[in-house]
Protein backbone atom coordinates (compact mmCIF):
# COMPACT_ATOMS: atom_id res chain seq x y z
CA UNK A 1 0.00 0.00 0.00
CA UNK A 2 1.24 3.46 -0.93
CA UNK A 3 0.13 6.38 1.23
CA UNK A 4 0.73 9.99 0.20
CA UNK A 5 0.81 12.31 3.19
CA UNK A 6 0.42 15.75 1.62
CA UNK A 7 0.47 19.00 3.53
CA UNK A 8 0.57 22.72 2.92
CA UNK A 9 3.95 23.99 4.21
CA UNK A 10 3.67 24.84 7.93
CA UNK A 11 0.32 23.07 8.47
CA UNK A 12 1.46 20.24 10.78
CA UNK A 13 2.16 17.99 7.80
CA UNK A 14 5.15 16.39 9.56
CA UNK A 15 2.93 15.54 12.53
CA UNK A 16 0.38 13.74 10.34
CA UNK A 17 3.15 12.00 8.39
CA UNK A 18 4.75 10.65 11.60
CA UNK A 19 1.42 9.43 12.98
CA UNK A 20 0.57 7.78 9.65
CA UNK A 21 3.92 6.01 9.51
CA UNK A 22 3.41 4.73 13.05
CA UNK A 23 -0.08 3.52 12.14
CA UNK A 24 1.33 1.39 9.31
CA UNK A 25 4.04 0.04 11.61
CA UNK A 26 1.29 -0.88 14.06
CA UNK A 27 -0.73 -2.58 11.32
CA UNK A 28 2.31 -4.51 10.09
CA UNK A 29 2.49 -6.39 13.40
CA UNK A 30 -0.76 -8.14 12.56
CA UNK A 31 -0.58 -8.49 8.76
CA UNK A 32 3.12 -9.30 8.55
CA UNK A 33 3.90 -6.57 6.03
CA UNK A 34 6.95 -4.34 6.03
CA UNK A 35 6.88 -0.54 6.20
CA UNK A 36 9.49 0.77 3.77
CA UNK A 37 11.51 3.95 3.47
CA UNK A 38 12.54 5.48 0.15
CA UNK A 39 16.20 5.14 1.08
CA UNK A 40 15.73 1.35 1.32
CA UNK A 41 13.89 1.05 -1.98
CA UNK A 42 16.07 3.26 -4.16
CA UNK A 43 19.86 3.23 -4.05
CA UNK A 44 21.30 6.66 -3.40
CA UNK A 45 18.09 8.17 -2.09
CA UNK A 46 18.68 10.46 0.94
CA UNK A 47 17.42 9.58 4.42
CA UNK A 48 13.99 11.11 4.00
CA UNK A 49 10.58 10.08 2.76
CA UNK A 50 9.92 13.52 1.27
CA UNK A 51 8.84 13.06 -2.35
CA UNK A 52 10.48 16.31 -3.46
CA UNK A 53 13.91 14.74 -2.98
CA UNK A 54 13.16 12.73 -6.11
CA UNK A 55 13.63 15.97 -8.02
CA UNK A 56 17.30 16.21 -7.12
CA UNK A 57 18.45 13.00 -5.45
CA UNK A 58 18.23 9.34 -6.36
CA UNK A 59 16.05 9.75 -9.44
CA UNK A 60 18.08 12.69 -10.81
CA UNK A 61 14.96 14.33 -12.22
CA UNK A 62 15.35 17.97 -13.17
CA UNK A 63 12.94 20.28 -11.36
CA UNK A 64 10.59 22.27 -13.60
CA UNK A 65 11.18 25.95 -14.07
CA UNK A 66 8.99 27.92 -13.65
CA UNK A 67 7.35 26.17 -10.69
CA UNK A 68 4.28 24.94 -12.55
CA UNK A 69 1.68 22.91 -10.64
CA UNK A 70 0.93 20.57 -13.56
CA UNK A 71 4.62 19.95 -14.22
CA UNK A 72 5.27 19.15 -10.57
CA UNK A 73 2.36 16.69 -10.59
CA UNK A 74 4.11 14.72 -13.32
CA UNK A 75 6.98 14.07 -10.91
CA UNK A 76 4.55 12.56 -8.42
CA UNK A 77 3.47 10.23 -11.25
CA UNK A 78 7.09 9.25 -11.80
CA UNK A 79 7.56 8.44 -8.12
CA UNK A 80 4.26 6.54 -7.97
CA UNK A 81 5.07 4.42 -11.03
CA UNK A 82 8.49 3.51 -9.67
CA UNK A 83 7.02 2.62 -6.28
CA UNK A 84 4.50 0.33 -7.95
CA UNK A 85 7.42 -1.51 -9.52
CA UNK A 86 9.07 -1.92 -6.12
CA UNK A 87 6.10 -2.87 -3.93
CA UNK A 88 4.00 -6.02 -4.21
CA UNK A 89 0.39 -4.85 -3.85
CA UNK A 90 -0.60 -8.18 -2.29
CA UNK A 91 2.30 -8.48 0.18
CA UNK A 92 0.96 -6.19 2.90
CA UNK A 93 4.05 -3.99 2.52
CA UNK A 94 3.53 -0.25 2.74
CA UNK A 95 5.28 3.09 2.39
CA UNK A 96 4.22 6.55 3.56
CA UNK A 97 5.44 9.41 1.37
CA UNK A 98 5.42 12.93 2.73
CA UNK A 99 4.97 15.57 0.06
CA UNK A 100 4.14 19.17 -0.75
CA UNK A 101 3.68 18.28 -4.42
CA UNK A 102 0.27 18.51 -6.13
CA UNK A 103 -1.83 15.43 -6.78
CA UNK A 104 -1.81 14.18 -10.37
CA UNK A 105 -4.72 12.66 -12.33
CA UNK A 106 -2.97 9.27 -12.24
CA UNK A 107 -2.57 9.30 -8.46
CA UNK A 108 -6.06 10.76 -7.98
CA UNK A 109 -7.56 7.88 -9.94
CA UNK A 110 -5.58 5.36 -7.88
CA UNK A 111 -6.92 6.98 -4.69
CA UNK A 112 -10.50 6.82 -6.00
CA UNK A 113 -10.02 3.14 -6.80
CA UNK A 114 -8.68 2.37 -3.33
CA UNK A 115 -5.25 1.42 -4.66
CA UNK A 116 -3.61 4.33 -2.84
CA UNK A 117 -4.47 6.14 0.41
CA UNK A 118 -3.84 9.82 1.04
CA UNK A 119 -4.33 12.67 3.47
CA UNK A 120 -3.89 16.44 3.23
CA UNK A 121 -3.30 19.05 5.94
CA UNK A 122 -4.18 22.74 5.74
CA UNK A 123 -4.22 25.89 7.87
CA UNK A 124 -5.38 29.50 7.90
CA UNK A 125 -3.17 31.34 5.36
CA UNK A 126 -2.15 34.08 7.80
CA UNK A 127 -0.99 31.42 10.27
CA UNK A 128 1.12 29.69 7.64
CA UNK A 129 2.72 32.97 6.61
CA UNK A 130 3.63 33.78 10.22
CA UNK A 131 5.01 30.30 10.79
CA UNK A 132 7.11 30.45 7.62
CA UNK A 133 8.52 33.80 8.79
CA UNK A 134 9.37 32.21 12.14
CA UNK A 135 11.22 29.39 10.42
CA UNK A 136 13.21 31.78 8.25
CA UNK A 137 14.23 33.79 11.31
CA UNK A 138 15.21 30.66 13.23
CA UNK A 139 17.32 29.36 10.33
CA UNK A 140 18.80 32.75 9.49
CA UNK A 141 17.20 32.73 6.03
CA UNK A 142 16.34 35.76 3.94
CA UNK A 143 12.89 35.51 2.40
CA UNK A 144 13.43 37.01 -1.04
CA UNK A 145 9.97 36.14 -2.33
CA UNK A 146 6.38 37.18 -1.63
CA UNK A 147 4.88 34.78 0.91
CA UNK A 148 1.32 35.61 -0.15
CA UNK A 149 2.06 34.63 -3.75
CA UNK A 150 3.96 31.57 -2.54
CA UNK A 151 0.97 30.35 -0.53
CA UNK A 152 -1.51 31.12 -3.29
CA UNK A 153 0.44 28.65 -5.42
CA UNK A 154 0.61 26.17 -2.55
CA UNK A 155 -3.15 26.37 -1.99
CA UNK A 156 -3.61 25.48 -5.66
CA UNK A 157 -1.64 22.32 -4.92
CA UNK A 158 -3.78 21.60 -1.86
CA UNK A 159 -6.90 21.88 -4.02
CA UNK A 160 -5.69 19.05 -6.25
CA UNK A 161 -5.79 16.76 -3.20
CA UNK A 162 -8.86 18.08 -1.40
CA UNK A 163 -11.07 17.72 -4.47
CA UNK A 164 -10.51 13.94 -4.35
CA UNK A 165 -13.29 12.81 -2.00
CA UNK A 166 -11.35 9.84 -0.63
CA UNK A 167 -8.46 12.01 0.63
CA UNK A 168 -8.67 12.62 4.39
CA UNK A 169 -8.16 16.30 5.18
CA UNK A 170 -6.94 17.58 8.54
CA UNK A 171 -7.19 21.20 9.66
CA UNK A 172 -4.30 22.53 11.74
CA UNK A 173 -6.53 23.76 14.56
CA UNK A 174 -8.04 20.29 14.96
CA UNK A 175 -4.57 18.74 15.06
CA UNK A 176 -3.40 21.24 17.70
CA UNK A 177 -6.52 21.06 19.89
CA UNK A 178 -7.50 17.40 19.42
CA UNK A 179 -4.40 15.39 18.48
CA UNK A 180 -5.81 12.18 19.96
CA UNK A 181 -8.91 12.35 17.74
CA UNK A 182 -6.78 13.00 14.67
CA UNK A 183 -4.43 10.13 15.54
CA UNK A 184 -7.40 7.80 16.09
CA UNK A 185 -8.77 8.72 12.68
CA UNK A 186 -5.43 8.15 10.97
CA UNK A 187 -5.02 4.72 12.58
CA UNK A 188 -8.56 3.79 11.54
CA UNK A 189 -7.94 5.07 8.00
CA UNK A 190 -4.95 2.77 7.45
CA UNK A 191 -6.64 -0.21 9.10
CA UNK A 192 -4.73 -0.41 12.38
CA UNK A 193 -6.71 -1.74 15.32
CA UNK A 194 -4.24 -0.40 17.91
CA UNK A 195 -4.61 2.59 20.20
CA UNK A 196 -2.17 5.34 19.10
CA UNK A 197 -2.02 6.86 22.60
CA UNK A 198 1.40 5.54 23.61
CA UNK A 199 3.09 6.65 20.39
CA UNK A 200 1.23 9.96 20.41
CA UNK A 201 2.16 10.77 24.02
CA UNK A 202 5.83 10.04 23.34
CA UNK A 203 5.80 12.01 20.09
CA UNK A 204 4.19 15.07 21.70
CA UNK A 205 6.90 15.03 24.37
CA UNK A 206 9.55 14.82 21.64
CA UNK A 207 8.04 17.85 19.90
CA UNK A 208 8.03 19.92 23.08
CA UNK A 209 11.45 18.87 24.37
CA UNK A 210 13.58 18.61 21.25
CA UNK A 211 11.84 21.20 19.07
CA UNK A 212 11.67 19.25 15.81
CA UNK A 213 13.13 21.21 12.90
CA UNK A 214 9.67 21.67 11.40
CA UNK A 215 8.14 22.88 14.67
CA UNK A 216 7.84 26.59 15.49
CA UNK A 217 5.39 27.89 18.11
CA UNK A 218 2.62 25.32 17.66
CA UNK A 219 -0.24 27.62 18.66
CA UNK A 220 -3.48 28.56 16.92
CA UNK A 221 -5.00 31.94 16.04
CA UNK A 222 -1.66 33.74 16.25
CA UNK A 223 -2.65 36.12 13.50
CA UNK A 224 -5.32 37.72 15.68
CA UNK A 225 -2.58 38.94 18.05
CA UNK A 226 0.37 39.35 15.68
CA UNK A 227 -1.27 40.97 12.66
CA UNK A 228 -3.35 44.09 12.22
CA UNK A 229 -7.00 43.81 11.23
CA UNK A 230 -6.13 45.36 7.86
CA UNK A 231 -3.43 42.74 7.21
CA UNK A 232 -5.79 39.89 8.11
CA UNK A 233 -8.55 41.29 5.91
CA UNK A 234 -6.15 41.63 2.97
CA UNK A 235 -4.99 38.03 3.32
CA UNK A 236 -8.48 36.59 3.76
CA UNK A 237 -9.72 38.47 0.68
CA UNK A 238 -6.75 37.26 -1.35
CA UNK A 239 -7.48 33.68 -0.27
CA UNK A 240 -11.27 34.07 -0.42
CA UNK A 241 -12.01 30.66 -1.97
CA UNK A 242 -9.72 28.92 0.48
CA UNK A 243 -11.27 30.82 3.39
CA UNK A 244 -14.71 29.60 2.29
CA UNK A 245 -13.34 26.06 2.39
CA UNK A 246 -12.06 26.61 5.94
CA UNK A 247 -15.32 28.20 7.10
CA UNK A 248 -17.28 25.29 5.63
CA UNK A 249 -15.15 22.88 7.65
CA UNK A 250 -15.74 24.89 10.82
CA UNK A 251 -19.50 25.07 10.26
CA UNK A 252 -19.68 21.29 9.77
CA UNK A 253 -17.91 20.88 13.13
CA UNK A 254 -20.21 23.41 14.79
CA UNK A 255 -17.39 25.89 15.34
CA UNK A 256 -17.66 29.67 14.92
CA UNK A 257 -16.35 30.88 11.56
Amino acid sequence: MIFFSYGLPKSASSFVYRITHSAFESRSKSDGGKVHLLENLFEGFPKTNLAEKALAEGFKIEAPNPRDVDKFASYLDELYIRLQEKLDANSGDAIVIKTHLPCSPLVAEAIKNGEVLASATYRHPAEMILSRMDMAKRLGETLNYDLKKFYLNEVNKFNTWSKVTQVRTYYYDDIALRPQEVANDIYHHVGSQDDPSSFLDEFLITIKETKLSQFNKGVINRHAQEMSEAEITEIELLFSDFMRYIKKHKSINGEPA
